[in-house]
């Protein structure tokens, strides 16, 4: 027969591992975390600002690392590799994702029709030291 201190230590290590287990199986659709889609939206911005642009260039090496930042973060939150790749290529994201672009681009004066509003959206952008404009760099 185990003594009762077995039996505690037992029950408080099936305890710990409810515990530990609880948010794994409570963790929401990557699709749903907000700071992951708010990670993809300033890079689609970014995007779209410097390839409409031709007086902006992307700082590249700093959006590299941005982006491997925001796997490493989806990675910390405990979703693997695949969830991220189902979540990338994902056609319902993309359009989700193309709205957001589109409506962060009207909101700030940009029109399809004029690239220049592009432009004066980035040189804002980078002027203001936004998170945006810290992935661009204004061209002589």
């Amino acid at each position: 027969m185990k003594n009762s201190a077995q039996i505690a230590g037992f029950a408080g290590t099936l305890a710990l591992v409810a515990l530990l287990a609880a948010p794994l199986a409570a963790r929401p659709p990557l699709k749903e975390v907000p700071e992951v889609f708010e990670r993809v939206l300033t890079g689609a911005i970014v995007n779209e600002i410097f390839t409409r642009c031709d007086r902006i260039a992307p700082r590249r090496l700093k959006a590299t690392l941005f982006v491997i930042g925001t796997v490493n973060y989806a990675r910390n939150l405990g979703y693997s590799m695949d969830d991220i790749e189902a979540l990338r290529a994902d056609p319902t994201q993309a359009q989700r994702l193309e709205a957001a672009v589109d409506a962060y681009l009207r909101r700030n004066g940009v029109r399809k029709d004029r690239p220049e509003t592009y432009c004066a959206l980035g040189f804002a952008e980078i002027e203001n030291k936004s998170l945006i404009g810290s992935f661009l760099k204004r061209l002589r």
